[in-house]
């Protein structure tokens, strides 16, 4: 509460809000909105929804979101069609464009094949090794 009531203070500006005389009040800096929404779905061949799959903009890394519970995503972009990656614990990676607006986008994704028996593996052997030590 503390904090909101400063903050007014410096940017209302003035001698009284803890401005120097004659010094010019703080600009507040508008937040650059992207102007593009994508949306679509991301799924499993067999059509399930995949929920928490990872999708994000190629050429801005910083720009991702996690899918929710039925698979659908809503990802802020500048660009009207950019190129999108996305992943899913065993499933292989995909990269797809963006269709023109108005398109719906669905990504569907390969499974690894014996993901399940890869991974009990890799424990198997990680806990070895770690016993070891």
């Amino acid at each position: 509460m503390f904090f909101k009531v400063l903050l007014l203070g410096v940017l209302g500006g003035g001698v009284g809000a803890g401005l120097a005389p004659g010094a010019a009040p703080v600009q507040a800096v508008p937040q650059q909105t992207a102007p593009h929404q994508l949306v679509g779905t991301v799924a499993s061949r067999s059509g399930e929804p995949l929920a928490g799959a990872t999708v994000m903009i190629v050429a801005n890394r910083n720009s991702s979101v996690i899918t929710n519970s039925a698979g659908r995503f809503l990802l802020p972009s500048p660009q009207p069609t950019p190129e999108l990656h996305v992943s899913f614990a065993g499933y292989y990676d995909t990269t797809v464009v963006m269709p023109p607006a108005g398109q719906p986008l669905v990504v569907e994704l390969r499974p690894v094949a014996r993901y399940k028996k890869q991974l009990k593996k890799q424990l198997k052997s990680a806990d070895k090794a770690w016993r070891k030590n």
